[in-house]
């Protein structure tokens, strides 16, 4: 387990990636399974970053996001913070 701080003499506790429970880690890949077929169905410009190699040649138009693609977002942050946050302090 790791403590990290967070600001206002706040902190968490994560757990290694190993250590996550095998139904929550299906969450997750749920979670971003879902994100993922959402952004592929969203109009394509041209990915400004194709320097890199392994960088697609397009992504998901950023001015096409909306409420879905927030919630989707959201819902995959969420998971993954409860993968890995075994506890925290609430403040002091």
């Amino acid at each position: 387990m790791t403590r990290i701080d967070l600001p206002d003499n706040n902190w968490a506790d994560l757990i290694g990636p190993h250590q996550v429970r095998e139904r929550t880690r299906r969450r997750y890949v749920a979670a971003v399974a879902d994100l993922n077929a959402r952004m592929s169905q969203l109009p394509q410009v041209p990915n400004p970053d194709t320097t890199t190699p392994g960088r697609p040649a397009t992504v998901p138009d950023p001015g096409a996001f909306g409420s879905t693609e927030m919630e989707l977002t959201s819902r995959m942050i969420d998971t993954m913070i409860l993968c890995l946050v075994k506890a925290w302090s609430f403040g002091t």
